[in-house]
């Protein structure tokens, strides 16, 4: 068997292309992608505050005319 080198220190794999590190990266650009929706959720969550926040205000307005 050949060391992987890419991701770990022990042999696990005889061939160049090791599955476990295919799978590794696949785990980790899953993880990125998931941390960039749930940014995006985020942002969109405090957008939707805000106008909430500015509807209220806006609703007082309109009540204290």
């Amino acid at each position: 068997m050949n060391i992987c080198n890419e991701h770990k220190s022990e042999v696990v794999y005889e061939t160049r292309n090791c599955p476990a590190c295919e799978i590794q990266d696949d785990l980790n650009a899953a993880r990125e992608q998931t941390d960039r929706v749930q940014e995006e959720l985020d942002a969109a969550k405090a957008e939707i505050e805000e106008a909430k926040g500015e509807i209220r205000d806006l609703q007082q307005q309109l009540n204290d005319r």
